[in-house]
């Protein structure tokens, strides 16, 4: 029996894979996502990395006379510094702020460019990485929106612009029969998504919502409609609206 949880976010990622596929996990932490991955048959071989000593110590705590300790690799280094070019079939990197994951993956480029995709899990500053992953010939393919412990997250299935859409390892992220929200033909503003998973549409609307809320207090506390940052509010409200009438109609 799986002595650990994933959130609902990292389930979702879990689902997203396919079974006998190598993972890098980066910033891994106590290293519950790629022991849960093991547990789930999803994966072969994982490599469990850290900028930190004392969180890659935790990490092989948890694998401690588990069945899967041998089939783990753990290495002290910043991002994906630690691996080889393709060295693993998916790169999963949760937790951080999307400008420290845009660090990561700008670095050497043709090294992030080699593996087959990327799980990505950004705590804030979600525009930032969806710019910078666009500018440079990604793919999102899915935007998955969770709410857990009062806050919303949101993960990002991400494959580089040369890997077809369906490659070996990973299952279809859209269910037959659905289809993404593409946020992308309604806004260009990717604070708000870019193409959003069918089953967190509930979720995503939700978000939009709390999203609305919160331009509108900061609306009404400045003075001057004229004022750079009330004319910023005023335009993501208008996006927001629009996206929100587009859902009505899904």
């Amino acid at each position: 029996m799986n002595k650990y949880r994933l959130s609902q976010r990292l389930n979702q990622m879990a689902k997203w894979l396919d079974q006998d596929v190598s993972i890098a996990d980066i910033g891994t932490d106590h290293g519950y996502l790629p022991y849960c991955l093991f547990e789930q048959k999803k994966i072969s071989h994982a490599i469990l990395c850290d900028i930190n000593q004392g969180p890659l110590e935790n990490a092989k705590n948890t694998f401690k006379s588990s069945d899967y300790v041998k089939s783990a690799e753990f290495r002290l280094g910043s991002g994906i510094e630690p691996i080889e070019d393709g060295e693993v079939d998916y790169v999963i990197i949760a937790g951080m702020g999307g400008t420290l994951i845009k660090k990561i993956l700008s670095k050497d480029i043709k090294k992030t460019k080699s593996f087959k995709g990327f799980f990505l899990q950004p705590q804030t500053e979600q525009d930032v990485l969806r710019h910078w992953l666009l500018e440079n010939q990604f793919q999102i393919i899915s935007d998955f929106y969770a709410f857990e412990d009062q806050k919303y997250y949101e993960a990002l299935y991400v494959l580089p612009q040369n890997v077809n859409l369906n490659p070996i390892g990973v299952l279809s992220v859209i269910p037959s029969g659905q289809s993404a929200f593409k946020v992308y033909e309604i806004s260009n503003d990717l604070e708000f998504g870019y193409k959003v998973h069918p089953d967190s549409l509930e979720t995503y609307r939700a978000y939009l919502e709390y999203k609305a809320h919160k331009y509108k207090m900061i609306l009404s506390k400045l003075s001057g409609r004229n004022n750079p940052k009330a004319m910023s509010c005023q335009f993501k409200l208008q996006q927001i609206e629009q996206l929100l009438r587009h859902l009505k109609k899904v």
